[in-house]
């Protein structure tokens, strides 16, 4: 089927949301006069309806949905008892498939599932440290052929002072 894809990676909740749009008339994309494109209207209101149609006619693909759901869930939770239980809860279902893409996809939730529900206790990102980690690279990049390292620190330093501007 066409658009199946973008259909199955969506949350059930942006299919409704589509599907009202549509009733709705709403422009989902405006046209533009450089590129010559007109407003863009969904012209079908059947988003969700496809999902499920999708869903009910393929075992692993509904599995892929349960395994989705539950993941969505553990984690909205925030804690960790569910959390266990989720990912328990997927990792059975992902060796109860017995298809080699569902068991690498749980490979990974077994060799960290203490890290992965630690989240529940502790609910911390480390986006931030990686951000960080970046912008060193960034200035070494940049620094290449600085006569000494108290200066890249510096740099590193004055880094962490100033605050992060979006440009």
């Amino acid at each position: 089927m066409a658009g199946s894809r973008k259909i199955l990676c969506a949350n059930r909740e942006s299919l409704q949301k589509h599907d009202q749009e549509a009733r709705e008339g709403k422009i989902c994309r405006r046209g533009s006069t450089i590129f010559h494109t007109t407003d863009y209207k969904h012209t079908h209101d059947d988003f969700e309806q496809r999902y499920d149609g999708i869903i009910k006619s393929n075992k692993l693909l509904f599995t892929c949905d349960l395994i989705k759901q539950a993941i969505k869930e553990a984690y909205a939770s925030g804690n960790q008892a569910t959390m266990i239980e989720k990912f328990t809860d997927v990792i059975d279902w992902c060796r109860g498939t017995g298809s080699e893409h569902f068991l690498r996809f749980a490979r990974p939730i077994e060799n960290h599932f203490d890290g992965i529900v630690g989240y529940g206790i502790y609910p911390i990102s480390s986006g931030k440290i990686e951000g960080i980690n970046a912008h060193i690279k960034v200035i070494r990049r940049k620094a290449y052929g600085l006569p000494d390292d108290e200066y890249f620190f510096l740099k590193i330093m004055d880094l962490s002072r100033n605050p992060y501007k979006r440009v």
